[in-house]
């Protein structure tokens, strides 16, 4: 069985499988902490666009799959930023999942109405990074209805695991 961990004087090294940490040569490394940053294997933005439900509907789903190109033998690590007002703010990142959750209410005549809300994960597997979401809009009529914003997503998916 070959030894994927090394943490000796000169630092961690870890191994892809099937090779040994100690003696291969730094293309079969995933990690070793003499280098300066993480590998960058994609990297690109998503535009979040919600569908617009009709009036006799109050949910609503998203859902996009960013293909890899290839498969990584474990889910990769990844991060995740969205654009809010002009600013890139962190929503997450790791080899499972970010989330991003907004709730509203709207207040009518001394009184709350039911919560509007918007669900936003991306999930990382093997061949792909995986956008989801879900929303409810809200309040029964029209002027009652949140719409959820459209976001901006910049991901970055790295090109090793552990």
């Amino acid at each position: 069985m070959a030894i994927r961990a090394v943490l000796d004087a000169s630092g961690l090294k870890i191994s892809k499988p099937g090779f040994d940490a100690d003696s291969t040569a730094e293309a079969n490394l995933n990690f070793n902490s003499d280098w300066s940053a993480f590998g960058v294997f994609l990297q690109d933005t998503h535009q979040v666009n919600w569908p617009v439900l009709p009036l006799s509907q109050d949910i609503g789903s998203y859902s996009h799959d960013v293909n890899y190109g290839t498969t990584f033998t474990t889910p990769p690590v990844f991060h995740v930023e969205v654009e809010i007002g002009g600013v890139w703010r962190v929503i997450g990142g790791s080899s499972s999942d970010a989330r991003l959750r907004r709730e509203i209410r709207i207040y009518d005549g001394g009184r709350w109405s039911r919560t509007a809300f918007f669900n936003l994960s991306v999930g990382s597997t093997e061949t792909e990074l995986q956008i989801r979401g879900d929303f409810d809009v809200g309040g029964i009529y029209a002027q009652d209805r949140f719409q959820p914003p459209n976001l901006l997503l910049r991901y970055t998916v790295f090109s090793y695991n552990f």
